[in-house]
């Protein structure tokens, strides 16, 4: 299946202060696991094909040192030449983690563009390839996540 996704890119920017990173270094990641998951394919969908990807973060729990992320992931193909969504895949994740710092909302604004997609990117890209070849499409293998200082 041919893709059309440019790689994701993260930079490294000056916001990573010596209390975000002091955060960070006290993070550990708990439980990872899929809560919701909806695929499907139309019987005439095929390649060539373009891609849409879309993600949302949310913290849905914080106390003390223990806080809870929502990750949801959604793909969309369409068919070159159709009108109509004929590939979808939507994950829902959810994270766990503790950490020595509480996490703010700054906190929280930094980690979701950063490390929570390191977190939780591969996972979806290997859900998104598997699904694939699961539904007798051509492998859809999507870019890897780049960082960049």
């Amino acid at each position: 299946m041919r893709r059309k996704t440019t790689a994701k890119k993260i930079k490294r920017a000056a916001v990573l202060k010596p209390e975000y990173q002091k955060f960070i270094k006290g993070l550990s990641l708990n439980e990872l696991k899929i809560v919701a998951l909806n695929a499907s394919a139309k019987p005439e969908f095929g390649v060539p094909a373009s891609l849409n990807i879309k993600d949302e973060s949310i913290l849905k729990f914080s106390e003390g040192n223990k806080f809870r992320i929502v990750q949801k992931y959604s793909l969309k193909s369409i068919k070159k030449g159709d009108k109509e969504v004929g590939f979808i895949v939507e994950v829902t994740y959810v994270l766990s983690y503790t950490t020595e710092i509480p996490i703010t909302d700054a906190y929280f604004q930094i980690f979701r563009k950063s490390s929570l997609r390191l977190q939780t990117w591969s996972y979806f890209r290997q859900l998104v390839h598997q699904l694939s070849m699961y539904m007798n499409l051509p492998p859809l293998i999507l870019d890897v996540m780049e960082v960049t200082s």
